[in-house]
Formats: C-alpha cells, sequence, structure tokens
C-alpha cells in the first residue's frame, strides 16, 4: 500500500508539476502579454503625453481648450462637451471677425474721408498758386504801368492799398489753411495710431471679405477721384470768373481813381490861373492908382513911375517865381515820398508773393509725402492681413489635425479598453483552472486518507509543502502584485 500510495504520490507530483508547468507557461504568456501591454501603454503615454502638450500649446492660443482637455482626460462624454465650446469658440472667432471686418470698414471710410480732405488741400494749393501766378502777372503789369503811368502816381497809392489790402488777406487765408493743416496733420497722427491699434485687434482675425471690402474701397476711391475732377474743373472755372471780375472791378477803379486825379489837378490848374487872375487885378488897380497921380507928378514923377512900375513887375515876377518854385518843390517832395512808399510796398509785395510761392511748393511737397505715406500705409495693411489669413488658417489645419488625433486616440483607447477586458477574462479563467486544480489535489489527499493514515500523513505533508511552495512562486507573487498595482487607466488619468 505505502509502495502504491508512493507511485502514485509520484504520478500525482508529476501530474502537479506538469499542471504547474502548464500553469507557468500560461502565466509566462500572460506576463508577456501584460508586458506588451505595459509597452504598449508607456507608448501610449508618450503619445498621450506628446498630445497633451500639443493640447496645452493649442491652449495658449485658445484659453477655453483648457476645459475640453480636462473633458477629454475624464471621459468621452466630456469630448462632446469640448465640442460644444469649440463651436462656441468659433462663433465668437466669427463675431470677432465681423467686428474687426466693421472697425476696419470704419478705419477705411475713415480714409477715405482724409483722402478727399488732401485732395482738397491739393486742389486748394493749386489755386493758390495759379492766383499767386496771376498775381505776379499783375505785378509785372503794375510796373509797365508805373513806367507808362509816372504823372499819375497818386493813383497808384490806391492800387498800392488794394495789393496790400489783398496781400492781407492773402496772408490771412494763408495762415488758416497753416492751421487747417495742421489740424489735419494731427489728426491724421491719430488716425494712424487707431488704425495701428486696430490692425493689433485684427491680425488674428481677418477673413477672406477684406479682399471684397479692398476692392469696395478702391472702387470708392476711383468714384471720388471722378467727383473731384469735377469738382476741381468747376472750381477752376468759378475761380477765373471770380478772378475776371475782381480784375474787370480792379480796372474801373483804377480809371475811377485816375479820373479822381486828373479832376484833383485840374483844380490846381484852376487855382493857380485863378491867383494869376488876382495878381493881375492887383496890378490893373495899382496901374490905375499910378494913373490917377500922373498927373500930379512932374516928368520927375513920371520916371519914378516907370521905374516904380519896373520895380513892381520885377517884385512880382519874383513873388511868382519864388510861389512856382516853392509848389514845384512840394510837389517834387510828395511825389518822391510817394515814389519811395511804391518802390517799397512793391518789394515788399515781390517778397510776399515769393514766400507765398515758396509756400504753396513746400504744401504741395507735404500733400506728396502724406499721399506716399498713406499709400505705404494701405500697403502694410493689405500685407498684414494676407498674414492673419495664413495664420488663420494654419490654425484651422492645426485644429483639424487635432480633432483627428484625438478621435484616433479615442478609438485606441476603446481598443485597449477591450483587450484588456479580455486580458481580465483570462487571467479569471486561469484562476478558475487554478482553483480546480486544488479542488482535485484536495479530493487525492482525502482518497489517501482513506487508505492508509500513515501514508496519507506524509502526503498531506508533501501537499502541505506543495501548496505553501505553490502561492510562494514568482509567478503567484508577480499575479498578486500585477492586481495589486493602480489600473493603467487610472494612472494616466
Amino acid at each position: 500500500m505505502l509502495e502504491e500510495a508512493c507511485r502514485s504520490q509520484s504520478q500525482l507530483e508529476e501530474q502537479v508539476g506538469h499542471m504547474k508547468k502548464e500553469f507557468g507557461e500560461k502565466l509566462e504568456a500572460a506576463f508577456d502579454a501584460l508586458e506588451t501591454v505595459k509597452s504598449e501603454l508607456a507608448k501610449e503615454r508618450e503619445r498621450t503625453a506628446s498630445l497633451m502638450k500639443r493640447v496645452e500649446q493649442w491652449a495658449l492660443r485658445q484659453k477655453d481648450l483648457d476645459k475640453y482637455k480636462e473633458g477629454f482626460e475624464e471621459s468621452f462624454r466630456c469630448q462632446l462637451q469640448l465640442e460644444e465650446k469649440i463651436s462656441q469658440i468659433e462663433r465668437d472667432s466669427e463675431r470677432k471677425l465681423t467686428e474687426a471686418c466693421n472697425a476696419l470698414e470704419k478705419a477705411n471710410s475713415e480714409l477715405v474721408e482724409k483722402v478727399c480732405k488732401g485732395h482738397e488741400i491739393e486742389f486748394e494749393s493749386w489755386i493758390w498758386k495759379s492766383i499767386s501766378e496771376r498775381l505776379k502777372v499783375d505785378l509785372e503789369e503794375s510796373q509797365e504801368l508805373r513806367k507808362q503811368l509816372e504823372a499819375s502816381l497818386l493813383a497808384q497809392v490806391g492800387v498800392g492799398e488794394s495789393i496790400k489790402k489783398e496781400k492781407d488777406d492773402l496772408i490771412r487765408i494763408t495762415k488758416e489753411k497753416d492751421q487747417e493743416i495742421l489740424s489735419l496733420q494731427q489728426h491724421m497722427v491719430t488716425l494712424e495710431q487707431e488704425l495701428q491699434a486696430r490692425e493689433l485687434r485684427a491680425v488674428s482675425s481677418a477673413e477672406d471679405s477684406i479682399l471684397q471690402i479692398t476692392r469696395e474701397h478702391d472702387k470708392v476711391l476711383e468714384d471720388l477721384q471722378r467727383e473731384i475732377d469735377l469738382l476741381e474743373e468747376e472750381s477752376l472755372r468759378r475761380e477765373l470768373e471770380g478772378a475776371a471780375y475782381a480784375h474787370i472791378g480792379a480796372e474801373r477803379s483804377f480809371v475811377r481813381e485816375k479820373e479822381n486825379i486828373l479832376q484833383l489837378v485840374k483844380e490846381k490848374d484852376e487855382r493857380i490861373d485863378g491867383l494869376m487872375q488876382v495878381v493881375r487885378s492887383m496890378e490893373e488897380d495899382f496901374n490905375g492908382s499910378l494913373n490917377s497921380f500922373s498927373s500930379e507928378l512932374t516928368e520927375k514923377q513920371e520916371h519914378i513911375k516907370l521905374v516904380h512900375e519896373a520895380w513892381e513887375k520885377i517884385a512880382s515876377a519874383e513873388i511868382l517865381a519864388k510861389l512856382e518854385i516853392e509848389e514845384k518843390k512840394l510837389m517834387i517832395a510828395e511825389l518822391e515820398d510817394d515814389i519811395h512808399y511804391i518802390q517799397e510796398k512793391l518789394f515788399s509785395q515781390e517778397k510776399s508773393l515769393s514766400d507765398s510761392k515758396q509756400l504753396a511748393l513746400t504744401i504741395e511737397a507735404e500733400l506728396e509725402a502724406k499721399h506716399l505715406e498713406m499709400k505705404n500705409l494701405t500697403d502694410q495693411m493689405e500685407e498684414r492681413l494676407r498674414t492673419s489669413e495664413a495664420s488663420v488658417d494654419e490654425l484651422r489645419t492645426e485644429k483639424a489635425n487635432l480633432l483627428e488625433d484625438i478621435m484616433k486616440l479615442s478609438t485606441e483607447r476603446d481598443n485597449l479598453v477591450g483587450f484588456i477586458g479580455g486580458l481580465n477574462d483570462s487571467l479569471g479563467e486561469f484562476s478558475s483552472e487554478d482553483t480546480q486544480l486544488m479542488g482535485i489535489l484536495g479530493r487525492i489527499v482525502q482518497s489517501f486518507d482513506l487508505s492508509d493514515s500513515k501514508g496519507s500523513n506524509e502526503l498531506d505533508d508533501c501537499l502541505k509543502e506543495n501548496k505553501r511552495s505553490l502561492p510562494a512562486s514568482p509567478a503567484t507573487r508577480k499575479t498578486s502584485s500585477i492586481f495589486e498595482e493602480r489600473s493603467p487607466f487610472r494612472q494616466l488619468n
């Protein structure tokens, strides 16, 4: 019986060893599968880490995607909420883009207004330039008239006063235009600052509608250019008519002043004739008195009379000569003063005309510089808009790639969950087989107890040793350590 028990024990040990070997192979296969799963999980973790970095980079551009990342880490259900959040962000982006487009359209309209004002100023400068040229021609004509009409210098005084008045008006208008240009420059500086601020806000959200707005802007500029050309022609015609009327009025006033001066000269001649008549009447009275005394005087008296008459004639001639000399001196002094005054006026007028011409050239150069600056600003805006469109397209491409990666990771996660579930099922089967094996060993031990107590005691000792050695095997310890570890998904999350 003992030999049979030993044989059965040896057979049982062989069977147990065979089962241990099979179970060990299965455990090794399971451990290999677990190692493979761990390596795949590590790779998946690396991919997840890289994806999370990309998600964080995307979150720097759009802060609202943080909720989307948290929802992705929690479950697939939060992914739907994140998609809703992304759609909300897209709507906000579209709204911001619409606001930026409206702001840009408003800026373009203001720019058109400033360009129109610039054209108006340029047209006014051209008008003032033509006026200065006409004034220069009038000055040359006045110089010719001064040479031809030296006898009517008093009339030129009135003309000089009118020219001075026109010069004062021209200086006043020029100052007003300078103030208007200065205010316009300040407004253009503020406009450029506003445009730069709006560009910084609109760079990240510009869309294809900017091209249409640019075309409409060009069309509006062309229409405004045509209207400006028509207004320039109409203003030039009116200016020429006004200049012609002013020239006719100046000629009429000059003729009237000439007639007045001739009238004054005629009155002076009449006064001189009256004085001569008074002198003649005085001579006639004196001669009559002398004739009354002639009957009472002797020849000596007649001789004295003749001498006296000669002396009186000489005295009257000297008096008249002195009067004429004094009058001529006064007239010469007045004429010299008038000539000097008119020369000074003409010199100052020439200087003011040269200054006006130089000012007109300066204004024209400034207007050209402003036009070039506005053109460069428009080109920079178009370039920035094209750059913003490229960045928006790039962001959309990255967003589509990110969504595609998220869908792939979600699919791989589902597959990995299914694989781990199958692995858990296989481990459950292994544990059930181990339980069945332990039951078989228990029944064998019971059968040995019925045959022989001594043999059964030895067999029990062997079985106890086998039981103690079986749980302490590396495979069993490894299995228990695996079940005690944290779930990979729990660790991932």
